[in-house]
């Protein structure tokens, strides 16, 4: 299961440390639908061991939302060294995957 982050400077720290990061933005009164996700996002990670899955409760961690440019849950966004790199909105395990092959696909830090 991703690990959820629970306020805006742990997400921070999160895009600043991580080099591949994919966060799925979610709110309670969407469980079904952040289930589902939360189920495709678990049968991807295998394929993705490079990337950092996360989690965010959008009505926990005020301002959240507006910072990341969210307007619907579940949201997925994908990040590339501490910047924005794609999103998804809604429970579409297509565009995640897309998502997530972008990303894996992104060339590595450099040693």
């Amino acid at each position: 299961m991703a690990s959820e982050l629970r306020s805006i400077d742990e997400l921070d720290k999160t895009l600043a440390n991580a080099h591949k990061v994919l966060v799925c933005y979610s709110t309670p009164w969407a469980a079904s639908e952040n289930s589902l996700v939360e189920k495709h996002l678990e049968s991807f990670r295998p394929q993705f061991p490079d990337i950092a899955f996360f989690t965010v409760n959008v009505d926990a961690v005020g301002g959240v939302a507006d910072r990341e440019g969210v307007l619907a849950t579940p949201t997925v966004q994908g990040y590339f060294r501490g910047a924005p790199f794609g999103e998804g909105i809604g429970i579409d395990a297509a565009k995640i995957e897309d998502l997530l092959r972008e990303l894996h696909f992104q060339p590595e830090l450099e040693s």
